[in-house]
């Protein structure tokens, strides 16, 4: 069982997130809000919590005004927030860390994580990542995640950057143009064929879009799936790049689909924009029961 959105979980601590590095922002200014955001996902049932780096960089750190040296503190302080939160939380179930990385477009701030329409060449996009990433995996993570990877090229770049700590395991999720498309256009198929057979990514899929898309989007890769799938979709609205938050008609629960994710091969599952920690115990109960009821 993974998170749900942290953003949205923090919004309910009154902090504001409209900025360039958005949850990032709050590991320095609001510590304590991330700390009990997570713990509260890890009390809802959450096995994995993801740590609060999907935007941040250490580019984006210094940008913001922060020493080269600050940066690198403070994206290590976001593994070490959710170590603290695992230790504090109550439940008995496994509980593990994941260092999110989100996608260069996450880092422009703009939306264009959603579109994959930005230029750059696979070593520019190298070289963005790389030291982000060394620093979490240094900071003691038990995965990464490649999280709402909009473009098929630097879906193959974080491959050879991962291949440059062959220890380190991985789950890679896109967004998606629409059920059977990442958003740059590439077929869900040929990602498929990239990831199955890559020895350090245990499970890949969808995030940070309708839940609606997930079932039809599950059901173009499961026939020939090797590896199990991991999802976590919005609970409904429309990302407004402006105010970094989603706007408009939301889904009642994602609790009611997880049964039928969890039949088409989905064995990561949880929420990404508008998802609480209430909505994780939901999805929690109702997936605890159905498995139980099948065995």
């Amino acid at each position: 069982m993974l998170d749900g959105g942290l953003a949205t979980e923090l919004q309910a601590y009154e902090e504001e997130l409209n900025h360039p590095l958005w949850t990032a922002r709050l590991v320095e200014r609001a510590p304590e809000a991330i700390k009990a955001a997570h713990q509260a996902f890890f009390e809802a049932g959450a096995n994995i919590a993801t740590t609060a780096s999907y935007q941040a960089s250490v580019e984006g750190f210094v940008k913001a005004g922060h020493k080269n040296i600050e940066a690198r503190t403070l994206m290590r302080k976001a593994v070490f927030l959710a170590k603290q939160a695992r230790t504090a939380s109550g439940g008995d179930q496994a509980k593990w860390l994941a260092g999110s990385i989100g996608p260069y477009g996450a880092f422009l701030a703009d939306g264009s994580e959603y579109r994959g329409d930005y230029e750059l060449s696979d070593l520019e996009l190298y070289a963005f990542h790389a030291e982000r990433f060394a620093l979490l995996v240094e900071a003691g993570v038990d995965l990464i995640f490649f999280e709402t990877i909009p473009n098929f090229v630097e879906v193959k770049t974080l491959l050879k950057l991962l291949e440059k700590f062959p220890d380190q395991k991985a789950c890679l999720t896109v967004s998606l143009k629409d059920p059977y498309h990442m958003s740059d256009g590439t077929a869900l198929e040929d990602l498929q064929t990239l990831l199955d057979w890559h020895p350090q990514i245990i499970a890949y899929g969808v995030n940070c879009c309708p839940a609606a898309w997930v079932s039809p989007a599950l059901d173009t890769m499961g026939p020939s799936a090797l590896k199990p799938f991991i999802v976590y979709p919005n609970l409904g609205g429309t990302y407004n790049p402006k105010t970094k938050q989603f706007e408009g008609q939301k889904e009642v629960s994602i609790s009611d689909w997880v049964t039928d994710w969890y039949d088409k091969g989905a064995r990561f599952i949880g929420g990404c924009c508008g998802t609480t920690a209430q909505d994780i115990r939901e999805v929690r109960q109702n997936l605890d029961a159905y498995i139980k009821n099948k065995e």
